[in-house]
Formats: structure tokens, C-alpha cells, sequence
């Protein structure tokens, strides 16, 4: 559907300038006098590292959303899915439904990212932990214990963040070891057994050695039933794992910090429940393609004629169809199998690990930073794609794993009469990936004998590498204004090989594809101080998105891979920040319009060509995505403030590729609306103090989020819309004097509310499903802090 209101632009753009004071030129004052003049409920500052600098947040050319650890703690969040509900035209959710894996993650900023969970496909939006970049969408789900901050970066970062950044970055940032010894532990406890521990420590080992030791566990209850067993909940959290720093301060100006961090993860497979099941098509219709016949409204498991029948299909539970939807919504009769096709109780695992070392030292050029990183993830996961009690469709993945190591070279500096500053850097990762896909599916039924089946044992493999040198340059050329230029120059290289072992024991392939590219991504901003409490922004970058292959096939692997290339973004972004009413009030607004080309797009070839090359991703189309982003943070009084965000889009397919090309079982044209591209989302947050009989605090705090009707697939089907919803978390959290200890109450989803956070669809079995968001959970949190 086509959107195309622009008057949101027209109104942001008058008041940014309204809030900066026109166009006079206004002389520099410095941040000491302005704070002389500032209200003592003026807010606090925020220092963010999105160019590679501690800069002021109000000072930085990014449309950026930072949050502080003890933020994200207030709001009861506890990992990086929260932040959807804080930045806006953000989406960040897990539980994949084809994968079955809590930790596959599909993030989206301005309507640009990644929903695919495969290891052949990268992220459009890329995820960073302290500075080090991961390389899958699995093992990108953090968990927030000791954050010092999180910041979302939107618009493309490709100049110094690098590539498959052209939706934007995230970054985490955890907290580095005290000076002095102190820590704190967190105890919590709620709904369906709902537990955490959380603790921490920070040791001084000597003048110039600091440690630091954090480690969770968290677990909560599954809470979509598993009917055909007896005790199984879908949706389980239940995860552990560590962190420690040790810092060497070798001299003022040289240091060495060592981090490391493990997380285990072991729960049953995602709360994933059918929507439709074979009823996408007309019931009796028959799809398209010998796999799709078979399928799609043909199939009986007794033989009977009547599942070609609206009522056949509803009512006879040997009929692969809507008999087998759930009564409930909470509910699914999914039957999970190991490789024998025998019933099993899942365990779906996700081991996540990484290392790193940073170098810092003080030159007379500027400060040098050397980021050393490995990291790797291994996971298992069950699960099944029928949802009926009869072996259809099981997909699993005995093996999925990933390693990593990436280097890292900044040199961040300015000039002696401070009118240039500059950020140098080169950069180089490599990774080699295994995904194990065992398929079972059905191939043919009679009344008599059991269901003959096709099995893949399909090996996916990775072996890639990029190396980058990228500068970055700022010339002051007033005190006020300033021109920023930049570039990066990548070379990639990406090897991708597929093979299938036959249940007969002969192989098809292995079948091997490379990809290189060279590309230069260049920005330029203009950044204007137009009076001490007021910035104004424009930026021009590009950013791209690597290439690759083709990775699911139904059939035969073909020998000659379907490949595609990389997709590419050219974003302009107009930007006002303002602090106002004498610091009480933080404003900031952003107008964005990326022309985005080459879309890579989960598309189906013709139905003509063999069932091994009817899956595949395409160059399918150009788009365009303009919007505009309002976030404010205000202390109103003393006991209440009030943050949020505003954020509109408009992302429309301007041109397909070849006029119409099949996606699943539609057509997608200009007409098709792109995934995660609501027309509006919104977030209020409001915290009210007070004190209690002069002997401690008491803080309660409302939450409410909001998102507009949107698609989670570009199929143009009705099925694989999400509803526009909104969330409502509230916390009440008592401190008394002295702040070394903290009890709270938190809610959330308080108004209980039924939604999905992803769907999808299988043309192959003509049914759509969807990954259900959690219910109401209700919990209470002790905190004890020690130490200095």
C-alpha cells in the first residue's frame, strides 16, 4: 500500500528551527557559563562513543537513542529485545519461528534489516559489544547485567562502523571495573516460576590492576501448552552465563583491558503457534509446483476425498488442515522427532562465548586503540513446521555454529589549535559458520501404510573474510560550525558451500560459490551550534549490505548456486537537538529519506523451473524509506519526568525488478508493503518520586509503547500482518536512605495483551505461524549493594 503523507516533514523542519532560534548567528558560550545559568532540576548530561570519541549526545550528527544501564534496570528490561520499546522505527524481536530458536533475533531500523536466521544471510543492522561486532543474527541477543549504556544508532554507519550496517548499529556498552571494591547482587521472583540471581563485584588488585565478575541465571516457565504432551511449554527462558573484565593500568596513558563472557542457554523450542494451517490457498485448491501439489489441499492421511472440503478440513482429524488449530491461542499440537522419527522432548541449546583485548594508549597524535575479539556460538535446536501430531514437516539442527575473530585499529585524535579532529582506522574479520539442517518431510500417504518421507541432511557452510581502512575527518571552521567528511574502502571475500546426504548414503553436491567485493562508502555532515543549547545537522552517507547465495532448497541442490549481490543505501538525514527551559527539557528530532536499491529479497522463481531452484533470494526491487523521529526526556518537577519518542515512516517499493517476480505464493509489486515498516511507533515513559516518612524513596514508573499495523514477510498476505498493539510496563521501586539496598515490583505487559512478534509463511504446506509475544508476568526484585 502506498504512503505518502509529508506533512510531518514540513512541521519537524519548522520547528527545529523555531526551537534553534532562526538563522542569526549567536556566539559560542562555553558549557561552564551555560550550566551557571541552568536550572537545578536540569537533566543530565549523556555521553555517547557513536564516533569513536566521548562526545556530548546533544553535539553528535547521529539520530541516536542512548539508555543507561540503570534505565534499562528501571524498566524491568532484560536483554536487547527491550529496546524496541525505547528508540523509535525500531524493531528488535527473537523466537524466529522457522528456526525454533529463542536467540534468532530480526532487527530492523527505518524499515532496513534482516528477518532470516540462516548462516548464509547478514544482518542489515549490525550489533556491537564493547566495540566488537557480531557477525550472526543467533548470538546477538545480549542480556543486560552490568550495562553501562546501550545506544542505537539509525540511518547507515558504514564509514565507521563498517558493512551491513545500512539500517543502523547498536551498541552495548558494559561497565569497566571500579577503582574501589564494591558490587551488588540481585534476587527476583515471580509468575510462572519466574527466578533471578544477579551478581556482581568489582576487586582493586593492586594500584594498577582492577577486576570486575558478573554472572546471571534466569529462568521462566514456557507458556504455550504443548498438547500432545504431558508436561511441555513452549516459550521457556531459561539462560546463565558471566563476565569479567581485568583492566592493567600500565601508566597514565597506556592501558590493557582482557574481557570475557559466556552465556548457556537450554529451553524448549520458541512459542510458536499455526495461524492457518493449509488453508493459504482455497480449500481444494492446489498449488503450484510437485512439492506444493502434493500439499497444498491435496493431502489426506486416510485417503478420504473429504479434506478437499470446507468441512473435511475443519472438523477430520486425519486431515492435515484447520482441525488441528488450537482452541486455545496459547496452544499448539506441534510433536517434535529426532532423526528416527520417534518423539522426543525438546531441548533446544545455545552456547555463546567471546574474548577480547583492548589496548589504549595516549600518543602525541591522538589516542591509539587496539580491539583484539573472538567469539563463537554452537546451538541445537528441534522443531516443527506441520503443527499436527503426524510426522509432515520436521526441521531440525543438530549442529549450528559460528566462529569469529576480528582486529581492530582506531587512532582518534585533533589537532593542537583544536580545528581538526580526525578518527583513523583499520579493520579486519573473519568467520567460518556450519548450519546442519535434518528435514523430514512427507512425500506420500495411503490408508494402509505409514507416511514415506524425504530426508536432508543438509550441510550449510561459511568461510568468509572483509579487511577495511576507513578516516574520518571534522573541521571546525567557526566555533559554531563544522564539516565532516569521511570514507571506507572494504574488500570482502565470501565462500558458501551446500551439500545433502541421502538417507541411501550418496551425496548430492557439495556445491561451492565465491563472492568478492570492493566498495567505497562515503559521508559528509554539516553540524551547526546555533546557539549553546541548540544543534542543527545534515548528513549524506551510503552504506551496503554484503552479497551471497542462496541457501534453501526442496529438492535436488542445483550445481550452479543462485547467488545475489550486495544491496545499497543512499540516506540524507536533516537533524535538530536542543536542550530547553534551562535544562529541563532534551528535544531532539531527525527527517531521513534513503533511497535503497538492489533490495535483497526472500523471493520463488517461476513455477516452471525445477523444485530445486524454487527458493532462492533476489535483487528484487528498489524502495524508499523518509520518515521523521521526535525523542524528548524532561524533568517537569522535582518528583516527575516524562521520556519518549515519536517515530513515522513511509517505506514504499518504487520499482520490481523484471515487473512481477513470485514471493511464497504472492506477487510482490509496488503496491507490497516491506516488513517491520509501521507507519508510526511511539513510546511514553513517566516516573513519578516521592518520599516516604523522610526515611527513603519511592519511584513508580509507567511504560507504554506503541507500534502501527505492519507485515512480517514480504509476501502481500493477509496472514503474515502484525496488528498495530500497544504495551503497557510498570515498576514501583523502593530505596531507602543510603541507596545499599532496593525492592521493587515490576509488571509487565499489564494489560495482558495477545499478539505476535514475527510470522511467517510455507507455501510448501500452504499454512501460515507465528511467534507469540509473552503474557502478563508480574515479579518482584531485592538489590543489595556493598562496598565503596
Amino acid at each position: 500500500m502506498s504512503r505518502t503523507s509529508r506533512s510531518p516533514y514540513r512541521l519537524t523542519f519548522a520547528l527545529a528551527m523555531a526551537l534553534s532560534g532562526g538563522v542569526a548567528a549567536v556566539p559560542a558560550v562555553s558549557r561552564a557559563q551555560a550550566a551557571d545559568t541552568r536550572d537545578a532540576l536540569a537533566i543530565e548530561e549523556v555521553v555517547v562513543t557513536a564516533r569513536k570519541r566521548e562526545e556530548n549526545l546533544q553535539e553528535t550528527p547521529i539520530a541516536i537513542t542512548a539508555v543507561g544501564g540503570e534505565q534499562l534496570q528501571a524498566r524491568g528490561a532484560v536483554d536487547l529485545t527491550a529496546i524496541e520499546t525505547l528508540a523509535p522505527n525500531v524493531h528488535f524481536s527473537a523466537n524466529q519461528p522457522t528456526s525454533g530458536l529463542s536467540g534468532a533475533t530480526a532487527v530492523f531500523i527505518r524499515g532496513i534489516g534482516q528477518r532470516d536466521f540462516t548462516i548464509n544471510i547478514d544482518p542489515a543492522v549490525g550489533v556491537y559489544f564493547d566495540g566488537v561486532y557480531v557477525g550472526r543474527s543467533i548470538g546477538a541477543l545480549m542480556d543486560l547485567v552490568e550495562i553501562e549504556r546501550v545506544e542505537v544508532l539509525r540511518g547507515p554507519q558504514n564509514t565507521l562502523f563498517g558493512r551491513n550496517t545500512i539500517g543502523g548499529a547498536i551498541s552495548v556498552v558494559t561497565k569497566s571495573p571500579a577503582e574501589q571494591f564494591g558490587g551488588s547482587i540481585r534476587v527476583s521472583g515471580g509468575e510462572d516460576t519466574y527466578a533471578e540471581v544477579a551478581g556482581s563485584v568489582n576487586v582493586p588488585l593492586s594500584e594498577t590492576v582492577r577486576a570486575s565478575l558478573s554472572a546471571f541465571y534466569r529462568h521462566q516457565d514456557g507458556f504455550v501448552k504443548a498438547l500432545q504432551y504431558n508436561d511441555v511449554k513452549l516459550g521457556e527462558d531459561d539462560v546463565r552465563g558471566a563476565r569479567a573484565k581485568l583492566v592493567f593500568d600500565f601508566s597514565p596513558s597506556v592501558s590493557l583491558e582482557l574481557a570475557g563472557d559466556i552465556a548457556r542457554t537450554s529451553n524448549t523450542p520458541g512459542p510458536v503457534v499455526p495461524v492457518v494451517l493449509n488453508t493459504l490457498l482455497p480449500v481444494g485448491t492446489v498449488g503450484t509446483g510437485p512439492f506444493n501439489t502434493f500439499f497444498n489441499n491435496s493431502l489426506t492421511l486416510s485417503g478420504d476425498a473429504a479434506c478437499r472440503t470446507t468441512a473435511g478440513h475443519a472438523t477430520n482429524s486425519r486431515c492435515f488442515g484447520s482441525v488441528w488449530l488450537p482452541a486455545s491461542r496459547y496452544a499448539s499440537n506441534a510433536v517434535f522427532t529426532d532423526r528416527n522419527g520417534r518423539k522426543v522432548d525438546p531441548d533446544n541449546q545455545l552456547d555463546t562465548n567471546g574474548i577480547s583485548a583492548t589496548l589504549t594508549a595516549d600518543t602525541p597524535l591522538g589516542q591509539f586503540k587496539s580491539i583484539s575479539a573472538y567469539r563463537d556460538f554452537d546451538a541445537v535446536t528441534f522443531n516443527d513446521l506441520d503443527f499436527t501430531p503426524y510426522l509432515l514437516f520436521a526441521n531440525n539442527h543438530p549442529e549450528f555454529s559460528q566462529h569469529q575473530y576480528s582486529q581492530e585499529f582506531q587512532l582518534v585524535g585533533s589537532t593542537a589549535n583544536g580545528k581538526v579532529d580526525y578518527v583513523l582506522g583499520l579493520y579486519y574479520f573473519e568467520e567460518k559458520g556450519l548450519e546442519r539442517i535434518f528435514n523430514q518431510i512427507v512425500t506420500a500417504f495411503n490408508a494402509t501404510t505409514n507416511p514415506g518421507s524425504l530426508a536432508q541432511d543438509i550441510f550449510r557452510n561459511i568461510d568468509n573474510s572483509s579487511k577495511a581502512a576507513y578516516a574520518q575527518v571534522t573541521y571546525h571552521l567557526t566555533d559554531a560550525l563544522s564539516i565532516t567528511g569521511g570514507a571506507r574502502y572494504t574488500e570482502g571475500r565470501k565462500t558458501f558451500r551446500i551439500k545433502n546426504i541421502l538417507p541411501s548414503g550418496a551425496t548430492d553436491g557439495p556445491y561451492r560459490g565465491v563472492k568478492e567485493v570492493e566498495r567505497l562508502t562515503p559521508t559528509i555532515t554539516v553540524g551547526w551550534k546555533a546557539t549553546p543549547d541548540s544543534y542543527l545537522y545534515a548528513t549524506y552517507s551510503e552504506g551496503f549490505r554484503d552479497g551471497g547465495f542462496a541457501a534453501r532448497f526442496l529438492g535436488v541442490l542445483p550445481a550452479n548456486l543462485p547467488s545475489y549481490d550486495p544491496e545499497f543505501v543512499e540516506a540524507y538525514e536533516v537533524g535538530s537537538k536542543n536542550v530547553l527551559f534551562d535544562g529541563r527539557l532534551r528535544l531532539n528530532a531527525a527527517v531521513f529519506h534513503t533511497k535503497y536499491k538492489d533490495l535483497q529479497v526472500d523471493a520463488t522463481v517461476p513455477p516452471a523451473l525445477q523444485i530445486s531452484q524454487q527458493s532462492t533470494i533476489l535483487n528484487l526491487a528498489q524502495a524508499r524509506m523518509q520518515g521523521v523521529e521526535v525523542e524528548f526526556d524532561g524533568r517537569l518537577t522535582e518528583w516527575l519526568r516524562v521520556d519518549g519518542a515519536v517515530g513515522y515512516l513511509d517505506a514504499d517499493i518504487q520499482s520490481v525488478l523484471g515487473g512481477r517476480v513470485a514471493s511464497g505464493a504472492f506477487g510482490v509489486t509496488t503496491a507490497t508493503d516491506l516488513p517491520y515498516t509501521p507507519k508510526w511507533t511511539a513510546n511514553l515513559g513517566v516516573t513519578a518520586t516521592t518520599r516516604v516518612a523522610e526515611m527513603g524513596k519511592l519511584a513508580a514508573r509507567f511504560d507504554l509503547s506503541y507500534s502501527d499495523t505492519q507485515t512480517s514477510a514480504i509476501d502481500g498476505n493477509y496472514e503474515t500482518k502484525l496488528r498495530s498493539r500497544s504495551h503497557l510496563n510498570a515498576s514501583l521501586r523502593y530505596t531507602p536512605d543510603g541507596g545499599r539496598w532496593e525492592a521493587g515490583l515490576y509488571v509487565r505487559n499489564l494489560t495482558n495483551d495477545h499478539y505476535f512478534v514475527q510470522k511467517t509463511n510455507i507455501q510448501a504446506l500452504n499454512s501460515a505461524f507465528g511467534a507469540l509475544g509473552r503474557p502478563r508476568t508480574i515479579f518482584a526484585s531485592v538489590t543489595y549493594r556493598f562496598g565503596n
